[in-house]
């Protein structure tokens, strides 16, 4: 390995990251490094003797699911940010439109509000730069039951609508997740829906 290079086995993961990438878009990523390269740089924090991606993880993800092996020095960009830092940063370029995998959004708050020895949602919330409302919702998600959970997971459900779903009765939540997956809801939709149930 030249200096110029790092292995791309350094760059991990960010646990903020909830996206989730579809194979088309895998290839379409790898096919256009081919063609022209990293056009835009890796944005990462040391963590150790890795790499922490801030921003470039999809491009990662597919460099490394097609077989490349290094990524060029001069197209990675370290930084020194917090945690709190780092979370905002990757929130505000999570991808509009793009999947993302809500109950491990969920179940990555609890194991870190729990790594934290945080007391309650509102501390947390303080902890992260995050309204404790918000840190509520997000943290109900938990609750769901197994089958819903994995509906969710494979969905593109809005975290709008399924917050919205979640403020009906636990034994409605399932069937109301399933219809607004189906009939393809708008948040107005939900509203209406949890309404009519009386809630």
């Amino acid at each position: 390995m030249s200096q110029d290079q790092y292995p791309i086995s350094m760059f991990v993961s960010n646990p903020w990251n909830f996206n989730v990438m579809e194979k088309e878009e895998s290839k379409s990523l790898y096919e256009d490094y081919m063609k022209n390269g990293l056009q835009d740089t890796i944005e990462v924090r040391r963590k150790g003797e890795s790499f922490e991606i801030v921003d470039g993880e999809q491009r990662i993800t597919a460099l490394k699911a097609n077989g490349v092996q290094f990524i060029p020095a001069s197209r990675v960009e370290v930084k020194e940010l917090s945690d709190v830092e780092v979370r905002s940063r990757i929130r505000s370029k999570l991808i509009r439109g793009s999947r993302k995998d809500l109950i491990r959004e969920a179940e990555h708050y609890f194991s870190d509000m729990e790594a934290r020895g945080c007391k309650s949602m509102r501390e947390y919330g303080e902890l992260i730069g995050m309204d404790q409302s918000k840190v509520s919702r997000i943290l109900s998600r938990n609750n769901l039951p197994e089958p819903a959970k994995a509906l969710v997971s494979r969905s593109n459900i809005s975290p709008s609508i399924l917050d919205a779903i979640l403020t009906a009765p636990p034994d409605k939540t399932a069937g109301l997740i399933q219809k607004a997956i189906e009939e393809k809801w708008t948040f107005e939709t939900a509203r209406d829906e949890i309404r009519a149930l009386g809630t």
